[in-house]
């Protein structure tokens, strides 16, 4: 997660573990210029990556950096490499979880059971078959609601919003 801190933005670790023993990571998106008093005021959003990939799927669509403001400023680089700007302050940029976590969003990127940031269970190796039987159904039965009730319980709030995308199907809920 260099990848964070390379665009301004700090984060946490945080280590949940499902009914039937997977310990998967959420990773909370932090923006250094909120202060503590509008930290308690943003909505959390758990933001769930699709098949085969991780949570940084939400933060790799462009370039980009938190100006002096906390704006998030995207750019491309152009054949002198040099950078040049795709949107300025005004405009939302691409990388949604960025775009997020400076509209006022608390954002909760979440992993996948096996996926590279997931790989670790209770009593099961990476290496054992049954670690690797489950399927969608489990992530839906087990993974989402350990997510959602770890960040509610850590935000101390009642309600999130959850964007995910799982085999090309976006879902989009507000809770």
């Amino acid at each position: 997660y260099q990848l964070i801190e390379s665009r301004g933005f700090k984060y946490e670790s945080h280590f949940v573990q499902t009914q039937d023993g997977y310990i998967l990571q959420l990773v909370r998106l932090i923006n250094p210029f909120v202060n503590r008093t509008k930290k308690r005021q943003l909505k959390p959003i758990l933001l769930q990556h699709g098949f085969q990939c991780t949570g940084t799927f939400w933060l790799i669509a462009a370039n980009g950096t938190l100006d002096r403001y906390g704006n998030y400023i995207e750019y491309i680089v152009d054949s002198d490499n040099q950078p040049i700007t795709i949107n300025g302050t005004k405009q939302m940029a691409n990388t949604l979880g960025y775009v997020l976590a400076t509209r006022g969003y608390d954002v909760w990127l979440a992993n996948y059971r096996g996926s590279i940031y997931s790989s670790n269970h209770t009593t099961l190796n990476i290496t054992d078959e049954e670690f690797w039987k489950f399927s969608i159904d489990e992530m839906i039965h087990y993974d989402l609601p350990a997510e959602i009730d770890y960040i509610l319980k850590q935000t101390k709030r009642t309600k999130l919003s959850y964007i995910g995308k799982f085999y090309d199907v976006s879902i989009n809920v507000d809770q």
